[in-house]
């Protein structure tokens, strides 16, 4: 066992689970929270960079991989493992500007890998490489063992860690598939798959019908407009 006193903020909500926990996550508060301590069972692990591992390539995994760069705790230390082909980025710009057409000058990767938001540093994936930590991409975790430490991905692979971060977000709301909710036509947008799907309608759709009225409805509207598509919210 080694022990990590240093000290440690993150500043974004997630869910931690470490060795001496009773539970496998423990949800933390989104406010700043400042751990004085680690316990960490995986100094031998250091060799396969797994010494931390964050599950979830989202925006939360990014802001925590800053974080861990800032207190010297990140290169050969840190490994994160998504399901998706791409680093974080700041998944709010999907509806804010990935979905307009051409001649708006959408959105795109690099321009919005995180921390871009909080007007921090373009966290691309050369980022991550420079700063010593492993991304595991579009190989999504199937399966946590808390007994022995490892994580099992859907490729097979077999991650051993030593403290472990659960930042895999929230997934958007669907309709039941007997109402219709995985027709061809029927959009939900969460990722960069998601947004390139629905924009491959938008290009020749003529009229879009938006369910929910909030910021994101709206944002999806204001696209829709923008494609001159009859809309309706």
């Amino acid at each position: 066992m080694a022990s990590l006193s240093n000290s440690l903020q993150l500043k974004h909500g997630l869910t931690s689970w470490c060795p001496g926990s009773s539970s496998l996550t423990r949800r933390l508060p989104s406010s700043s929270i400042r751990f004085r301590s680690f316990v960490v069972a995986a100094s031998s692990f250091s060799n396969d960079n797994r010494e931390f591992v964050i599950v979830g390539g989202g925006n939360a995994a990014g802001y925590a991989a800053r974080t861990f760069v800032e207190h010297g705790m990140a290169d050969g230390k840190l490994c994160i493992v998504s399901k998706e082909a791409y680093a974080p980025y700041e998944r709010p710009a999907l509806t804010k500007g990935y979905l307009f057409p051409l001649d708006k000058k959408p959105a795109r990767l690099p321009g919005f890998h995180t921390c871009v938001g909080s007007g921090g540093e373009r966290q691309t994936p050369e980022w991550y490489k420079e700063k010593g930590i492993e991304m595991i991409y579009e190989d999504p975790v199937t399966g946590i063992d808390t007994e022995k430490q490892t994580l099992t991905t859907n490729s097979g692979k077999l991650l051993k860690y030593g403290s472990l971060i659960i930042a895999t977000g929230c997934t958007a709301s669907r309709f039941p598939d007997k109402i219709g909710g995985n027709l061809p036509g029927v959009h939900y947008i969460r990722d960069v798959a998601d947004a390139n799907s629905l924009i491959s309608s938008l290009e020749k759709a003529q009229k879009v019908v938006i369910v929910g009225g909030g910021y994101i409805g709206m944002e999806v509207a204001a696209a829709a407009v923008a494609w001159k598509l009859d809309t309706s919210v």
